[in-house]
Parts: C-alpha cells; structure tokens; sequence
C-alpha cells in the first residue's frame, strides 16, 4: 500500500471529476446561450451589450463562443473512458478487483468524501460566529445525513460485492473519518 507516493498519478481520480464539472458548466452555457434565445425569443432581436469603445457585442456572438465551448468539451469527455480498471492499474494504483481502486485516500478510509462535505459545510458556517445557531443548522443536518448514508451505503455494498466488500472493509477498518 502506498499512501501518499507523491506521483502525479494520485491525483486521475481528481480528473473525472473536474472532466464531468466542466462538461455540465458547457450544457449549462449552451442551453441558456442559444437554446434560450431560439425558444424564448424567436425571430426578435437579440439583446446586446455596448463596451467602453462603443463597440456592440451581441449575445449571438457569446452563444456561438458557448457552442465552441462546448465541442471541445464533448472532445474531452470522449476520452474520459481511458479511465477503465485496466488503464488505472497500469498507471500505478492498487486494485483490490475490477471495481474498487484501493489507493490513494480511499486506502485511508472508507467513505472519505463525506469529509469534505463536512469541513466545507462547517467552513461556511464558522464566519457567523456564535452570535446565532440558524447558521449551525446546516452542518448539523450535514453531519446526520452523511453518517446515515454511509451506514446504508455499507449494507448495500456488502450485499451487493459480498467478498470483495469484507476483505476492503478488513483492509480499511476506518469510516469517514481516518
């Protein structure tokens, strides 16, 4: 087991991540930039924005820059099925079958992305101070539903990967938190 190897390779997961972020960000520009202007405002003139120059840039003009974006977004998404089980063990990471990448931070602990959530949730509320709890409200139902989650989400894989799902939870003895 290799936590913390330091190769740019721990970080691919990150990828497929950021990869599916920035695809949703292009359908989000193309449905508002140009579908929104065929549906809502066919055959009406598209509103415009003058710059400081005088010169008039219209909305046209952001929706064929949208669609542009988002071809070269498809391109990257096309290549997001080089992340098969196979190409990931051949980069370094440990799998304990074709299913589950045993490295990394899911070597550490099981479920470790609820963390995030966590600590982001409590970083938003932390500014208030202590001057009122409705700030705490949200951290505190984040901190029930993610342990029910994973509590369920246990069973689940237990039933489901029923072997596989036993040796990586005696390899992994730890839940959320490391």
């Amino acid at each position: 087991m290799h936590i913390g190897s330091g190769n740019i390779q721990s970080f691919l997961p990150g990828y497929l991540v950021v990869g599916h972020a920035v695809m949703l960000v292009g359908l989000l520009a193309f449905e508002n930039g140009i579908v929104g202007c065929w549906i809502y405002a066919p055959g009406k003139a598209v509103p415009r924005v003058t710059l400081q120059d005088g010169y008039r840039l219209y909305y046209r003009c952001n929706g064929l820059l949208s669609l542009l974006f988002l071809v070269c977004l498809l391109g990257v998404g096309a290549n997001m099925d080089l992340l098969s089980p196979t190409v990931i063990s051949e980069r370094g990471f440990e799998l304990l079958s074709t299913t589950f990448i045993f490295s990394v931070s899911w070597s550490i602990a099981r479920h470790c992305n609820y963390l995030g959530d966590l600590l982001l949730a409590q970083s938003f509320s932390l500014p208030c101070g202590i001057s009122a709890p409705v700030p705490y409200f949200y951290p505190l139902y984040l901190l029930i539903l993610p342990i029910w989650r994973e509590r369920s989400g246990e069973a689940r894989c237990a039933e489901k990967y029923k072997e596989v799902w036993a040796e990586y939870s005696r390899l992994v003895p730890w839940r959320i938190l490391p």
